[in-house]
């Protein structure tokens, strides 16, 4: 199964280098995914026709008075206490500038409880060799780089480090044997699962619902609801359904959604099913 996926990245967005007991691999990152998201922005008219865009005017919150940015101090409630601390001091206690620029594999973790371990950020890079300018890519940190994505496809894990990106903030992050570098959830940031309650469901039930998930289909990779449509496309229907004065054409169920009923569940899930597959019959 395939899907169209947008255009391979064309610039790197970081370098790190990984240690693999004695070898060090200098490599590239470049961001697996990209924002499509439509950037609205705000703007005041300017009197005669046209339009002035609007900043974000940093103001005392208290007293509502406009402060210089030069004033701004970062400070961090300490007990009870505020106190001071810039760039570098908070780089040096969370250990970032002894990372920077630098990928320590630390551990591997069977690829089956990964996420279950760490859950994902949902920032994604495709680990490359790094390249020099005049010379192209490295021979040897190909090699190097190859040899351990080989090594963590066959052991079927991948590699749990630490490092210290743009900005400072020490990430913990997964290269997985496909050359993706995953962020994960520190152990402090996952919350434990909320138990989910224990229900007795009849063989009759679960193959009614059973027969519904498979009457659903399979993924097409072409459906347009996989694509978030892309900023320009997103900016160009708005404005179609703005200069119709507001309103779009909505697709309406031909029945009113059935209020789950516990004595009726069996009917419903046939006839949920019977309306899949005539649906997807038509």
């Amino acid at each position: 199964m395939t899907l169209a996926l947008a255009p391979e990245p064309g610039r790197s967005t970081g370098s790190v280098t990984i240690s693999f007991g004695l070898l060090s691999i200098p490599v590239s990152l470049y961001t697996q995914h990209q924002v499509t998201r439509t950037a609205r922005h705000e703007y005041v008219a300017d009197g005669s026709g046209g339009w002035h865009s609007v900043g974000r005017q940093a103001y005392d919150k208290e007293t509502g008075t406009p402060v210089e940015r030069a004033d701004v101090v970062k400070m961090v409630d300490v007990d009870g206490t505020l106190v001071e601390i810039d760039d570098a001091a908070y780089a040096a206690a969370t250990g970032a500038d002894a990372l920077a620029g630098r990928l320590d594999i630390e551990a591997t973790v069977p690829l089956d409880d990964l996420w279950s371990l760490f859950g994902g950020d949902g920032s994604v890079w495709q680990v490359r060799a790094k390249k020099d300018k005049k010379a192209g890519a490295h021979a040897a940190g190909e090699r190097g780089l190859a040899l351990l994505l080989a090594a963590l496809d066959k052991a079927d894990v991948a590699a749990v480090g630490r490092t210290a990106l743009r900005g400072g903030e020490v990430r913990l992050v997964a290269l997985t044997p496909d050359g993706s570098l995953h962020a994960l959830r520190h152990v402090d940031q996952q919350r434990a699962a909320k138990p989910l309650p224990e229900v007795g469901l009849t063989d009759a039930e679960l193959d009614l619902a059973v027969s519904l998930v498979e009457s659903i289909g399979t993924l097409d990779t072409e459906a347009e609801w996989l694509s978030d449509l892309g900023a320009a496309e997103v900016a160009k229907r708005a404005a179609a359904v703005a200069a119709a004065g507001g309103t779009a054409t909505i697709t309406v169920l031909d029945e009113t959604p059935t209020v789950l009923d516990l004595d009726g569940l069996l009917a419903t899930l046939t006839a949920s099913v019977e309306a899949t597959k005539k649906e997807k019959a038509s």
